[in-house]
């Protein structure tokens, strides 16, 4: 493959974050919650204010009035630090600009729960006060008007770099964690293409890849089908407890912990499956899907959500950015399934109950998501610059019906 001549390396500011495990003690929990529930009803109050400024001229209160709003507001919470509380009306600006109808959204945002267990608070940092304990894993963070919390430090705090914000959050199963984000520069060097392949999206496999080779950890997908079956049981057990009874808090919480437990096995498997990719792979394409349109078109509400196609695009794009890879998203009206990779022709008549894709054209034969990784993969190849022609078939040549062992336009 030749392409355009490349730069050998550039600089590029990257910006990362570090999720550590935190163990806070009790005076640091009640502060944590303490936090916690000022910014959910602060997030509560600009909403009001905002939804009355809206009835009164039809506009939304922009970041500087919601910042001014938080100024009246945060004499209320005289032990609370005042940066998450700021933080907080850049929080309801980027909300109401998600929610806008303009941008398709419903054009309200929802109230918070003050006694949710899932929350968070973020605060300014421009660098983390940590006191590494004796042991080399543990490390005392230190926020003010938050106080000292324990976290578990898997990998050391990077020096020389720009520290923004640390985000303390506790998920739905009562587990406390400390995220740090920071930016830095790195000189990333350019890869030269000698690897391409396409992605697919498939349920419940995640992806189709173009290479055979490639194919998703069968196991780990059969260890999530296990998780939903504990989900069901726990579920079940549930509904036959009193609501709001001590055994009932104890069951929520048993089954807050299995969808946990789940949302750890997709999350490490999309880890993973990316890993394995970024490492083979120069050039990675792949569809640009709109999810909800599927979820609502073919009913698979569940499988699809579950996968989490748009997080796993996410995750590949930034690892292959990092090593100076290439990622590539497709249209996702270009018809991949519909055409024949070798020759061009598009089926128009393809039925999504036809598994193999039988071209009239060239008569050719495949597996239709196999057929359509790989169109992905040319695609992206087209659209970043590269030269990658179909194959020409006159009737006179004799037709080709099964697919070749190695493929030699790989």
């Amino acid at each position: 493959m030749a392409k355009a001549k490349q730069n050998q390396s550039r600089n590029q500011t990257l910006y990362r974050a570090i999720k550590v495990r935190a163990y806070p003690d009790g005076k640091a929990t009640k502060t944590i919650q303490a936090h916690f529930a000022a910014v959910a009803e602060i997030y509560n109050l600009l909403i009001k204010e905002n939804e009355a400024q809206k009835a009164r001229t039809g506009k939304d209160l922009n970041r500087g009035e919601l910042s001014l709003a938080v100024g009246k507001l945060k004499g209320r919470f005289p032990t609370v630090n005042p940066q998450c509380l700021y933080l907080t009306s850049y929080h309801v600006n980027q909300g109401l600009k998600r929610v806008s109808p303009l941008n398709g959204g419903p054009g309200f945002l929802r109230k918070k729960k003050t006694d949710a267990v899932e929350a968070s608070f973020s605060i300014s940092c421009p660098k983390p006060d940590l006191e590494y304990l004796s042991n080399h894993k543990d490390a005392i963070l230190t926020l003010p008007k938050v106080g000292k919390i324990r976290v578990r430090m898997h990998r050391k705090a990077p020096s020389n770099v720009v520290w923004h914000l640390v985000t303390v959050s506790r998920n739905r199963s009562g587990q406390y964690f400390v995220s740090m984000d920071y930016e830095f520069v790195k000189e990333i060097p350019l890869v030269k293409v000698k690897k391409a392949v396409g992605l697919d999206f498939s349920v419940p496999h995640l992806y189709v890849a173009s290479d055979k080779s490639l194919v998703p950890d069968e196991s780990k997908i059969h260890a999530r089908q296990n998780s939903y079956q504990d989900i069901a049981k726990q579920s079940r057990k549930l509904a036959r407890k009193k609501k709001g009874s001590k055994n009932f808090m104890k069951q929520k919480l048993r089954l807050a912990k299995a969808y946990q437990h789940m949302e750890n096995q997709r999350m490490d498997f999309i880890q993973k499956e990316s890993n394995v990719i970024v490492n083979d792979y120069d050039f990675v394409s792949a569809e640009t899907l709109s999810l909800i349109d599927i979820e609502k078109q073919f009913s698979l509400y569940k499988n699809v959500s579950d996968d989490s196609w748009f997080k796993f695009t996410n995750i590949l794009s930034y690892k292959l950015a990092e090593r100076g890879k290439i990622f590539h998203q497709v249209n996702k009206w270009y018809p991949s399934s519909q055409t024949c990779y070798r020759c061009g022709y598009i089926n128009r008549n393809l039925q999504l109950a036809d598994r193999d894709y039988n071209c009239p054209k060239c008569k050719f034969h495949i597996d239709r998501d196999y057929n359509a990784a790989k169109n992905i993969r040319d695609q992206g190849l087209r659209e970043a610059g590269f030269k990658i022609r179909y194959l020409n078939f006159n009737s006179s040549q004799t037709p080709v019906p099964t697919i070749p062992e190695q493929d030699k336009r790989s």
